[in-house]
């Protein structure tokens, strides 16, 4: 897995590439949490994969831990129709799905 944070305006983009492996997750983790609360963040997916579900797992308990503690919510694009299916399991009033970054970043605009 690797990851590239951007800053577009007052917004974080993550672009998050390959599989997630649990010997991955811990160093983004800690990055996220340290770089990303209380920010406007969107995670984009496009190119992000899954095998196992120990790096699953530990990616997720990350998104809900940030989502929590950003202020106008996280938001995930370009998710795989298994991905879309988790992050829906996971009822977090804090996070939305978008199709693109162009439309995740219009609704940061819309909650101010």
């Amino acid at each position: 897995m690797e990851a590239k944070i951007r800053n577009q305006g007052d917004v974080s983009i993550v672009t998050i590439q390959g599989i997630l492996e649990i010997e991955n997750t811990q160093p983004f983790r800690d990055v996220c949490l340290k770089h990303l609360k209380n920010k406007q963040v969107i995670f984009n997916m496009v190119d992000a994969s899954f095998v196992g579900s120990t790096g699953l797992n530990a990616f997720f308990e990350t998104v809900k831990t940030l989502s929590q503690s950003c202020p106008n919510g996280l938001k995930v694009v370009g998710v795989s129709p298994e991905f879309r299916r988790v992050f829906q399991n996971m009822e977090l009033s804090h996070l939305q799905l978008h199709e693109d970054e162009l439309q995740a970043m219009q609704s940061f605009i819309c909650r101010q």
